[in-house]
């Protein structure tokens, strides 16, 4: 999809419904439950110009140990180039 400037920027998640829960698949909990999975992401419509790309993970309403709700960043993700169109299930960064 090329942007032409019409359309929005949208960051989406063929696994992630449109009510914005996150699958157990990709969280701790639950009985048989992967730990440290991503889950797969798309994007579409960078701004014209766009050099380079950035994705923070974070959850804005993390308990605290002490009683507290905090932001809790899971993951962080840089220099993306413009040239990629999303990120596979489970990237690390490693590959």
């Amino acid at each position: 999809m090329a942007s032409d400037g019409s359309e929005e920027f949208r960051l989406v998640s063929p696994t992630i419904s449109n009510e914005g829960k996150i699958p157990r698949h990709y969280t701790d909990e639950g009985q048989g439950a992967k730990r440290n999975v991503s889950p797969p992401l798309e994007w579409y419509n960078l701004p014209e110009g766009t050099k380079t790309l950035a994705l923070v993970v974070e959850d804005i309403d993390a308990p605290d140990p002490e009683g507290s709700i905090v932001p809790w960043v899971h993951w962080v993700v840089v220099n993306i180039p413009p040239t990629v169109k999303g990120l596979p299930e489970g990237f690390s960064g490693k590959e």
